[in-house]
């Protein structure tokens, strides 16, 4: 039993007063330990996961039966407080919208857990993720002071469009009569072939074989494919076989050299199917193998994987896609199986921009951590375990400041609107030359920090007094972006990422 679920006895069963009561009261410990919507979704899942595993106990909540009046207002005395606070949490957080009642968001829950034939509870976990999805749509941070508006969502689903059509499609599933579990899935029974099956490559189609898709996967070391193969895949011995069986190729390779090197023998088999490329390359190459793909008469969308291989097809996976609407919307259905797909417009580049810096984010921030750990563990007391523990806490506090700098970004990119989240530069400088001081007197090389030291010095000999986000991200930009150039990934996902050795080794 889960934390947040722990069963009391109850010892009045009689009249069908429950046998079981399910503590709800795992608001704060979750939201310590997560970020608000991941909080909240984790909690719908343990509820979902819970009924899944008392036999009778969905049933019984859906029956109507008189004896079982009871339940219903037992599962919302305890889990409507709960709700309530997470979506308060969210929504001020801006991960959510800010309008869904606590109410309305249990019984669209309660709905997920209909009871059905031969459910292994996978379906309902992912339509408890489609559920948050749908939360997250139209998302703006509640202003302060302003309560939330329980606007009406409707008795049996969210109004949120898509997600709305997911959740009757559970009710549909099982008022019908014995229908088969395959007749659930969305109607595409139309195969997709993976070329490359490096660790990404093989995580991704394994995700389309446990959603009961048709796969057909191609590696140049064919024995890469064996346990897929052992769990329904086709294996195909050429490259063409793979291209000719499926209208959608989903490519995960080495590099932007080894899709060109693979794709072109075919190119002549490419028209009338459509090619997702998620091998990781720089907008320009995005760019190049689109005006390729397109020349021969394919469809194309590019797209980076913010995922590893253990997080594919989980709520923690997300996928960046860009090109033409039109492709996207029309496979939107099957590149969700393996992650929250982002559509972010046309620019067949930006997918691969996005990619790439995120992954910039992500590996500024190691590079602050082992500075930073290489500072605390300079004296004997100092210990590497007891610091992260502090730092990962303050980073999440200060996480929180990013989306109010981004605002200000684009205001003045928009309008020149002057930033109000500003701090003097005298006072920057004091602090970044003491951490400088700091670092050194530890042993710790702080040339990474004298370039920002140096840069802030400068813009104070310009005349700046005070600098904030949108200051320091101009700082940054070149005059002239460097036209081609070539942006080395060091220290990204690499062997996690998967994409080394697909479809090579």
């Amino acid at each position: 039993m889960s934390e947040d679920a722990t069963q009391e006895a109850d010892a009045g069963a009689a009249g069908g007063e429950p046998r079981r009561r399910v503590r709800a009261d795992a608001a704060s410990p979750l939201a310590a330990r997560h970020a608000p919507a991941e909080a909240l979704t984790k909690r719908l899942r343990r509820f979902t996961a819970f009924i899944a595993t008392k036999r009778g106990l969905s049933a019984a909540l859906h029956s109507g039966d008189p004896a079982c009046g009871a339940l219903p207002s037992c599962f919302e005395q305890r889990l409507l407080p709960v709700l309530g606070t997470l979506l308060d949490t969210a929504a001020k957080a801006g991960e959510i919208r800010p309008d869904v009642a606590p109410e309305d968001l249990l019984l669209a829950t309660r709905n997920l857990t209909l009871p059905a034939q031969d459910d292994d509870n996978g379906h309902t976990r992912r339509m408890v993720a489609l559920l948050v999805d749908g939360l997250r749509y139209g998302t703006a941070p509640t202003p302060p002071g302003r309560r939330r508006h329980h606007a009406p969502l409707g008795k049996y689903a969210l109004h949120c469009g898509y997600l709305c059509r997911q959740v009757a499609s559970v009710r549909v599933r099982n008022d019908s009569d014995q229908r088969t579990r395959g007749s659930t899935h969305m109607s595409n029974n139309a195969q997709v072939s993976v070329l490359g099956l490096g660790e990404m490559g093989r995580a991704l189609a394994a995700a389309l074989l446990a959603a009961d898709r048709p796969a057909t996967v191609w590696n140049r070391t064919a024995a890469k494919g064996d346990e897929l193969v052992a769990r329904g895949a086709s294996r195909a011995d050429s490259v063409e076989a793979a291209v000719t069986a499926s209208p959608l190729v989903i490519v995960c390779l080495l590099d932007h050299g080894s899709v060109l090197e693979t794709l072109e023998p075919v190119a002549g088999q490419l028209a009338g199917r459509t090619v997702v490329n998620l091998t990781t390359g720089t907008p320009a190459q995005a760019e190049e193998l689109s005006a390729w793909v397109t020349g021969h008469g394919a469809d194309f969308l590019a797209g980076g994987i913010m995922a590893i291989p253990t997080t594919v097809a989980t709520p923690d996976a997300f996928f960046l896609y860009s090109g033409q609407q039109r492709v996207f919307d029309a496979h939107r259905e099957v590149i969700e199986v393996l992650g929250e797909a982002r559509y972010l417009g046309a620019d067949t580049g930006l997918a691969s921009l996005y990619d790439l810096a995120l992954l910039s984010g992500m590996n500024l921030m190691f590079e602050g951590f082992h500075h930073a750990v290489a500072m605390a563990t300079s004296r004997p007391e100092g210990t590497a375990a007891g610091f992260t523990g502090l730092l990962v806490r303050w980073l999440v506090n200060m996480a929180g400041v990013l989306p109010a700098f981004a605002a200000e970004v684009d205001a003045e990119r928009e309008s020149g609107a002057e930033p109000r989240l500003v701090q003097t530069l005298d006072l920057q400088i004091a602090a970044m030359a003491n951490i400088v001081d700091a670092s050194r007197a530890a042993g710790v090389d702080p040339a990474h920090l004298e370039l920002s030291l140096a840069g802030l010095r400068d813009l104070l000999g310009q005349g700046h007094v005070v600098a904030g986000a949108p200051t320091a991200v101009r700082r940054l930009r070149l005059a002239e972006p460097m036209a081609g150039s070539h942006v080395t990934r060091t220290g990204s996902r690499n062997g996690t990422h998967g994409n080394g050795g697909g479809g090579r080794g």
